[in-house]
């Protein structure tokens, strides 16, 4: 008996052995990413495999697929092939449930201990999903710091608005892309929005050296916002004649921001640091939280609420929302520059909504009954929708937009 308790003990000390010899890392953080649709949920690190555990976030009823060429790459730039998923067939649409989420997981070859981050890919093809830098050693990574040109600047709370000029100069955009692999991409797309030029969405490639860093000269007659657009996300900031913009932009906090695994975890400071133009205002802006007239709505929420309504009570539904925006935008923390901003976009944005009445009607009851193409193109080239006289008059109540400022 003693003998046999002897065995039985000694197994469960050997299994205990191989056991504390996995190591998992959960919820690991990283650098990029391609696309938010899936995440890791941790790391099994043992001597015979390493398996990824999955989060998946998707469309409902929709697919994703993971490719048979998927793979991780190491910091020292080895490989480890995909071996097969677990839960999930490789090469094969894999649909989305009711509730948009799903879980499972992906099987690689062991990793070696002297291993402290991994970038995992699909290949290199389009819609391929990356992620840059996943992080095996923690602690390491939350003791970075960031560069010294990463700074918040004092907000000066009483400081007005100042009114943009008319001047024809170059407007000069530069930056650095911290964290930056060159795998990541080797340029990105800037789309300029230019009223005073009547140019809308015009888009200039601006090159990213091997360190990160990039610079772009724009042609302009006054203050122009432009988007930037990476793979993890875009990017919006302020030019202006004869000024420079500079950015300093944080990709591990601006991708941690959008996660739904991570979104509640230390922050590695902000998405995005400013200098140069306007700078504080510019980080103001990056920071504000206000939705601005049903901008941030779910575009069926809004659709359902206003599907079958006429043209006036659309209008009303518009309308009747602008007092408490204003309320917040009055009672925030933000500059007096701030705050006079973000009316004049409260303003832009529902000039633009009660100017796209018809199409925000159709558009909804095209949603909301799950019009098929046919009957889409017969409702929305046939169907007219009875605007009443002088039922754009209200535009001209919103003065704010027929200001030099409204160029912001």
């Amino acid at each position: 008996m003693k003998r046999f308790a002897w065995i039985i003990g000694l197994i469960f000390c050997t299994i205990c052995t191989i056991q504390a010899k996995d190591r998992v890392i959960e919820r690991p953080p990283f650098l990029a990413w391609s696309s938010n649709s899936i995440e890791i949920d941790k790391i099994v690190m043992s001597d015979t495999v390493t398996t990824v555990y999955i989060k998946a976030f998707y469309r409902p009823k929709y697919w994703i697929k993971i490719a048979t060429g998927s793979f991780l790459k190491d910091n020292n730039g080895m490989l480890y092939p995909i071996r097969k998923g677990v839960g999930i067939t490789l090469d094969k649409e894999f649909w989305m449930p009711e509730s948009g989420e799903a879980e499972f997981q992906l099987l690689f070859p062991p990793i070696p201990e002297n291993v402290t981050s991994l970038d995992f890919s699909e290949g290199d093809f389009d819609g391929a999903y990356k992620i840059w830098g996943i992080q095996l050693d923690k602690d390491t990574f939350y003791k970075q710091k960031l560069p010294k040109e990463a700074v918040v600047h004092k907000i000066n709370k009483k400081a007005i608005l100042p009114t943009p000029k008319l001047v024809y100069g170059t407007a000069t955009l530069k930056g650095k892309m911290l964290d930056y692999q060159k795998e990541m991409m080797q340029q990105m797309k800037m789309h300029i929005e230019s009223p005073a030029l009547n140019v809308h969405n015009e888009q200039n490639i601006i090159k990213i050296k091997e360190d990160g860093t990039f610079q772009a000269e724009v042609k302009i007659t006054s203050v122009t916002s432009v988007s930037l657009e990476l793979p993890f996300g875009w990017i919006e900031c302020l030019i202006a004649p004869n000024e420079e913009t500079s950015l300093i932009i944080n990709t591990k906090e601006l991708c941690r921001r959008q996660a739904h695994l991570q979104k509640k975890d230390k922050t590695y400071g902000e998405p995005v640091y400013f200098n140069g133009y306007l700078a504080s205002l510019q980080q103001e802006l990056a920071s504000v939280d206000i939705d601005i007239v049903l901008k941030r709505v779910y575009y069926m929420d809004m659709y359902n609420d206003i599907a079958g309504k006429s043209a006036d009570e659309y209008k009303a539904y518009v309308l009747e929302r602008l007092p408490s925006i204003r309320k917040e935008i009055a009672q925030s923390p933000y500059s007096n520059a701030c705050k006079e901003l973000l009316n004049i976009q409260v303003d832009l944005a529902a000039t633009g909504k009660i100017a796209m009445t018809e199409r925000e009607l159709k558009s909804a009851y095209i949603a909301v009954n799950k019009l098929n193409k046919e009957q889409t193109d017969d409702y929305f080239y046939n169907t007219r929708i009875d605007i009443p006289t002088e039922y754009y008059d209200t535009l001209k109540e919103f003065t704010s937009i027929n200001t030099l400022k409204a160029l912001y």
